[in-house]
């Protein structure tokens, strides 16, 4: 092989890598190999690949997290999102948090609604803490301090407060799929709706109802003794000194007693 062609086989070879890098573009297929690594415990010979795979979301979320939605010719992370589910979750999330939240359909459009989905939404701590342990100040200053995960549940969780019913609704199914940390976050958020906001509850008790399945996980977080304080808020309260099938069914959902929590 001349070294004419060698070379122009190389500059044709860097100019691609160069456009990728650019466009920000997301190896198809690259969230699916994640979690089969990741099923398979991701050790041994595969460490390498797995580290490889995190790194490339890591500086996708960088490259988002530092991109100004007001120039389209920044958007070449999110210009055309495509199936991945980190991709989806991050552009859509992300132009919420640096257009002011205003927009708050791109957060709605932003919630998990399938397995897959949720999986990526939970992978993006890690993700986004990939160098914290030799770099404590490397992951994207748009997360800090609480990080992508706490970040995403919280502005969530405001738009719940504020009675938004499709909100309350994915927040809910959301929540049924949550586990460690982010589910006791939910958790805790869930109590302070009932102590703080009873009306906004009773108010959407129909949306709330839906979802039988998170109201029963969340009653079994609560201790016995934190479920009769707060059957008895609920009873003494303004909003249920009449009788309402709302206020029967949550002082019920409340009755049960809780096993000891570990």
């Amino acid at each position: 092989m001349n070294r004419f062609l060698v070379l122009s086989i190389a500059f044709l070879l860097l100019t691609r890598a160069s456009t990728s890098r650019d466009d920000c573009q997301l190896e198809k297929g690259l969230f699916d190999r994640r979690s089969a690594l990741i099923t398979s415990g991701g050790a041994g010979s595969n460490a390498p690949e797995l580290q490889r795979i995190n790194e490339e979301y890591f500086q996708f979320l960088l490259r988002v997290s530092k991109s100004d939605f007001s120039k389209e010719a920044e958007l070449g992370c999110c210009k055309s999102p495509g199936k991945d589910p980190v991709e989806r979750i991050v552009c859509k999330f992300v132009r919420y948090l640096k257009t002011g939240k205003k927009d708050y359909r791109l957060l709605l459009e932003s919630v998990p609604t399938d397995a897959t989905s949720r999986e990526a939404l939970w992978a993006l701590e890690p993700i986004a803490y990939l160098h914290a342990e030799r770099e404590p100040n490397s992951a994207p200053a748009i997360f800090k301090p609480s990080g992508p995960v706490t970040l995403f549940l919280d502005e969530l969780f405001n738009l719940v407060s504020s009675g938004d019913s499709e909100a309350i609704s994915k927040y809910l199914e959301l929540y049924l799929y949550s586990d460690g940390e982010h589910a006791e976050e939910m958790d805790d958020q869930i109590e302070s709706l009932f102590h703080k906001h009873l009306s906004l509850v009773l108010k959407h008790w129909t949306t709330f109802r839906i979802h039988r399945d998170a109201l029963l996980k969340f009653a079994a977080f609560l201790s016995n003794e934190e479920k009769r304080t707060l059957r008895a808020e609920i009873a003494g309260s303004k909003e249920c000194a009449r009788a309402s099938d709302a206020c029967s069914e949550i002082k019920s959902l409340l009755s049960a007693q809780t096993p000891l929590r570990k």
